[in-house]
């Protein structure tokens, strides 16, 4: 996809007259956006993020981008407004066989310690990772939508399809955290559950050494080296329930279907073009390393936050998503990963990282 002359002039133009248009109001009250949206009220800190890392990039194909318009939107424009920039900026996608310690030792790093890394859920603090931990992924691989994970050789990958182009939300950073193994064994592929007071649901409580937090199972075998034998539902302590539900939301929005999504050529792992919906849906032939290919490039799934919270409406996942995000707020790990993912290697940003009142925004 192309963007036209004067489209790409205006942008440029918008880049020189001093970039971000949105007012500044972090104090002052709310503004209102033509749409009737009152503009979000950011920090100091939230609006210095926002101008560095969302403001005058440069997509996927090299063409200009003024601003993503996140502060003054709602609902469903505001997640195809996150999709979009999600998109445009992951850059480079990651082999699940790259994800290795050293990896995890730089994005998971402990900001003003001596080189510590934390573990997901129990917040544990470790020197460096080990053989002792393993790579959690957060939504499972297991039970997602047709065609988001994809196996091979024993290992979740980015998806390959027959015409060699690939996509890559089995192994996206952003999604996946060092565990320790019991616990993250324990945790299987149960599904997010709020366990309220008066609950009938068997429980059983799951910790590691070490560990300052512990996550809370249904049903499951009491012995804490084996696999659950039928646990469904999960609850992570309050420490993690933010980091929990900012993640969940990063893949939601990332790899569903907008009508905004994209395809990578496996010659160089970097995007190569952006279909509409319809678009996406019809069969399309271009040359790739010499070779004519015939491919579809539609590639984000039907997400549903029911695939990962065990709650019957999408309603009821939407309101424990937001609960979550409201417990915990963004830790220095957090906000220190999406420094580091997004620098040094992913080139995209979790916006709800940045900025957690979006999550509200959207449902």
């Amino acid at each position: 996809m192309k963007l036209s002359k004067s489209l790409v002039f205006a942008s440029l133009l918008a880049v020189a007259l001093g970039g971000c248009t949105p007012a500044k109001n972090n104090h002052r009250g709310s503004k209102t956006s033509r749409g009737g949206v009152p503009e979000l009220e950011l920090t100091e800190e939230q609006r210095a993020i926002y101008e560095e890392h969302y403001c005058n990039k440069t997509d996927c194909f090299g063409n200009p981008v003024s601003q993503y318009n996140i502060l003054n939107q709602a609902g469903y424009s505001l997640i195809k407004e996150i999709h979009k920039y999600l998109i445009d900026q992951h850059h480079t996608y990651i082999k699940y066989s790259s994800i290795n310690g050293s990896l995890f030792n730089k994005i998971d790093k402990v900001p003003n310690t001596s080189g510590q890394i934390e573990l997901f859920y129990t917040g544990k603090r470790v020197t460096s990772y080990s053989s002792s931990q393993n790579r959690e992924h957060v939504w499972p691989c297991a039970d997602s939508p047709a065609g988001l994970w994809w196996r091979s050789s024993s290992s979740w990958e980015y998806k390959i399809d027959t015409n060699g182009n690939y996509w890559g939300g089995g192994s996206d950073l952003y999604h996946i955290r060092p565990a320790d193994k019991i616990v993250n064994a324990q945790r299987s592929n149960s599904k997010f559950y709020d366990f309220k007071e008066g609950d009938t649901l068997p429980q059983y409580t799951v910790s590691e050494s070490g560990g300052y937090y512990s996550i809370t199972l249904d049903d499951i075998s009491s012995n804490p080296s084996s696999k659950p034998s039928s646990a469904k539902r999960v609850e992570v302590d309050d420490a993690f329930k933010g980091d929990v539900a900012r993640l969940l939301m990063y893949m939601y929005v990332h790899y569903m279907s907008t009508g905004y999504d994209v395809y990578y050529s496996n010659d160089d792992r970097n995007p190569t073009n952006v279909y509409t919906k319809e678009e996406a849906n019809t069969p399309h032939t271009e040359t790739v390393a010499g070779e004519t290919v015939t491919h579809t490039p539609y590639v984000c799934g039907n997400m549903t936050f029911r695939d990962i919270i065990n709650y019957k409406t999408e309603e009821e996942c939407y309101a424990l998503i937001k609960e979550w995000n409201a417990i915990d707020a963004p830790s220095e790990v957090e906000k220190a990963r999406c420094d580091t993912i997004e620098s040094q290697f992913q080139g995209n940003r979790n916006p709800f990282v940045d900025f957690p009142q979006l999550i509200d925004r959207c449902f």
